[in-house]
């Protein structure tokens, strides 16, 4: 039987190193894509200025690392990975890269994201994936199982934000294929609504039951703190998705019946 007493909190040095370091790797090798990508697009966008180059740069590499996210979420998470329960759920010592390639894509999403002049919510929104990823990153009862959905599946939604913005970027895309960017909206209204609202809760309170299993068993300084962190970003990260679902429900009404808000754009 499994005995929390009996395991550091934090992985060894040797581990937590190695995991450093790639983040670091991965990091930097979004920002040498995002690079390419910048100067593919200058050449190809020649009429466009350097800040709307930036933009359409941003969008496309948040589209192509989302789209790796959530391929390879929804493969592990659906055929790969065996029903768990309890502290084998809470220990479960695979796919700790999920948190180590989010970390490595907040990391480049805060600062792109200040000079692209992204909301303060999804700023905010970064920090809380960044503090939601420390745990399965670098503890050993990290709770990974369910970081596959919250860091990995849950991107699918992203990918099609990332179209629907890029269309929001360039207006006279929208009146050259209205069709093309009403069916972008739908598909990620539904999709948003599915998997950060239908699945996600289910899933953010059987995390919660995990925090609240490893609090009970264990109450060291360290583990405290990371179950706090865990606490404070499932709950700001769940009133997040309530907001822009309330949006995107509003924006869903005004394209289908001609009422309602602005789609949530940004998320």
């Amino acid at each position: 039987m499994f005995s929390p007493s009996s395991v550091d909190v934090w992985f060894p040095s040797e581990f937590i190193r190695k995991a450093l370091a790639d983040i670091c790797l991965y990091t930097l090798a979004i920002f040498f894509y995002n690079g390419i990508i910048w100067h593919i697009l200058s050449f190809k966008l020649s009429g466009k200025t350097s800040t709307n180059i930036t933009q359409a740069s941003y969008r496309l590499v948040n589209f192509t690392v989302n789209f790796g996210f959530s391929f390879f979420g929804i493969y592990y998470w659906y055929f790969q990975m065996e029903e768990l329960h309890g502290w084998g759920r809470i220990v479960y010592s695979n796919l700790s890269l999920f948190a180590h390639w989010q970390l490595a894509y907040q990391l480049w999403a805060i600062p792109m994201g200040l000079i692209t002049e992204e909301s303060q919510l999804m700023m905010l929104h970064h920090l809380g994936v960044i503090s939601a990823s420390i745990s399965p990153a670098f503890c050993t009862m990290g709770m990974r199982y369910e970081s596959v959905y919250f860091l990995g599946v849950i991107e699918v939604s992203s990918v099609f934000l990332a179209v629907m913005n890029y269309f929001k970027d360039n207006p006279e895309l929208i009146k050259m294929h209205p069709m093309v960017y009403s069916s972008t909206r739908l598909i990620f209204a539904v999709l948003f609504i599915v998997i950060r609202v239908i699945f996600f809760f289910p899933n953010l309170y059987i995390y919660l039951e995990g925090l609240s299993t490893i609090y009970s068993a264990r109450k060291d300084i360290d583990q405290m703190i990371l179950v706090l962190m865990g606490v404070t970003s499932a709950v700001m990260l769940g009133l997040m998705q309530i907001f822009w679902a309330y949006l995107i429900l509003k924006g869903l009404a005004k394209m289908l019946f001609g009422r309602g808000g602005n789609g949530g754009k940004n998320k």
